[in-house]
This record gives C-alpha cells, structure tokens and sequence, in this order.
C-alpha cells in the first residue's frame, strides 16, 4: 500500500486555501529567497538538504533507472513526458544514423533516450540513435554500466563542440545551472536543428531573473533536496537572436514559490532557414 495515501487524505479534506501551507510542512519541495549571488545561495541550501551535486543524489538517479526500467514495466508518462518525448520523435524523424545525434543536457539516467528506443520498438520503428547524457562525475559514474545501444555518459564539458548535434534536450535543468544564460545562449550558437528545453520556471511580467533556493518539506521523514533555483523573466528567449522559432509549448508542472503556485513550462525550438 503506498504509504503516503494518509497524507494525501488528509490534504483533500482541507480547505484549498489551506493546502498549500500544509503540503510545505509535510510532503512537497518549495521556493523561497532573493540571493544576490549563486554561492550564497548554495551555501544556505547546503544547510538545508542534500544537492543535487552529492553522490547521494546520483545513488538515487541510478537507483531510479533500476526500478523504472524493470523487465515488463511499462512507463507511465507525465504530460510533460510525453510532450518532450513527442518533440524528440518529431526532431529525430527520418534522420540517417550519422544525422541522429542527440546532446541531452543534464538528463541524468538517459530517461527519454530509453523513453525515444521504447517508442521505436512498439511502433515498428527502428535505427541508430548517437545519444549523449552531459552529467556530473558523480551521477556518470554510477550510470556508466548501462551505456549501451547509442547511450553514452559524459562528464566533459568538451563533448558539447564535439561535432554538430541534431537535438539539444534539457529538461528540468537549466534552472539549476550557476550560469543559465550562458549555457542556453551556448546552446542556441551551436545552431542544431532542434532545441528543447523543459520544465522551466517563468514569471510573466517580471522584468528581471530571481534566484532562490528549494526548501525541503520542514517535516519530512528523510533529509530531503535542497539547491539553488532561477525563476526567469520572459526575456530569456531572446537569447536565440531571431534564429529559432518556438514552435511549441506545453504545461510541465508547477512549483510553490512564496506560497503561491508558480506554473512552469516547456519550450520546443526549431532552427529557422537561413541562419548559419
């Protein structure tokens, strides 16, 4: 029996107004803070929960993979799920092998590369796949052992300009990043044909990025995450420079911040013609 049914009872039985100051006490992550730097926000997360940089956090990833990928398990998908992996077929359909490579940013155990074969197999499907996972040293060297079949892990920032890549994908990553302009900036100058970008945290109508920290549920029953986290202003899409056209977006989510919720979304982005 899931042991969490008596919490979600109790959550129903109460007021709506009144849910979500119970649900941070007891059972789900929020956002709090305005820090002037991304090292003072770390260093008060730190004090909070365990990062996702931490061996524990790739313990887990690799723990997550063995239960989600048990023989004969089949996956139940998230809308957000399915949106990016519907995305991802669309980027990679009728690709040759040596046109199909994918660079999947911070994709922990490779999830929607195994989502993307799964979706081949069931549907007749088939080819090579050149799927690279950018990780942390931590989280590749618990997953090393089930490259196989076109994944690869990688804990180098170099494979990023190893050569041109078909889709860039990075789902519920760039929030988390030190430097998240940067690297979305990064992504776009390397021109793929295809970007995804999942699961981020907008706010409409701000006129600037805010950095704050997920807390972890004040009485949880384990030492829960905590690390820092960027709610961007609208403005980040300027970064392609006019050479993407965003051509769809989907609900992903959403997160409490400040005791409201805070929706977050995700980006589909192809290259337009004409642009080097």
């Amino acid at each position: 029996m899931d042991s969490n049914w008596l919490k979600r009872l109790a959550l129903q039985c109460v007021p709506a107004g009144l849910t979500i100051p119970l649900r941070i006490q007891f059972v789900e992550n929020h956002v709090t803070g305005n820090y002037s730097s991304y090292d003072a926000a770390k260093a008060v997360a730190a004090t909070l929960g365990t990062s996702f940089q931490s061996p524990e956090y790739a313990r887990l990833t690799a723990r997550n993979w063995e239960i989600g990928h048990q023989e004969g398990s089949s996956p139940l998908l998230s809308s957000n799920a399915a949106g990016v992996l519907m995305a991802t077929s669309v980027a990679l359909a009728g690709c040759k092998p040596y046109e199909s490579r994918v660079l999947d940013w911070g994709g922990g155990d490779g999830n929607y590369f195994w989502l993307y074969k799964r979706l081949l197999r069931d549907t007749g499907g088939e080819g090579a796949i050149d799927w690279t996972v950018l990780e942390t040293s931590q989280t590749v060297g618990e997953l090393a052992n089930i490259a196989a079949g076109g994944l690869r892990f990688s804990d180098s920032e170099a494979v990023i300009d190893s050569g041109i890549w078909r889709l860039i994908l990075m789902n519920n990553a760039l929030h988390i990043f030190r430097d998240p302009r940067e690297i979305l900036a990064r992504i776009f100058k390397l021109r793929p044909e295809y970007v995804i970008v999942g699961d981020v945290p907008i706010a409409f109508g701000a006129s600037r990025d805010r950095l704050a920290i997920v807390r972890p549920p004040r009485f949880s029953r384990k030492r829960g995450y905590s690390f820092p986290f960027w709610i961007f202003s609208e403005d980040i899409w300027h970064l392609h420079e006019g050479a993407y056209d965003m051509v769809a977006r989907w609900p992903a989510g959403s997160s409490i911040v400040d005791g409201k919720r805070l929706d977050r979304f995700s980006y589909f982005f192809h290259r337009l013609h004409g642009n080097p």
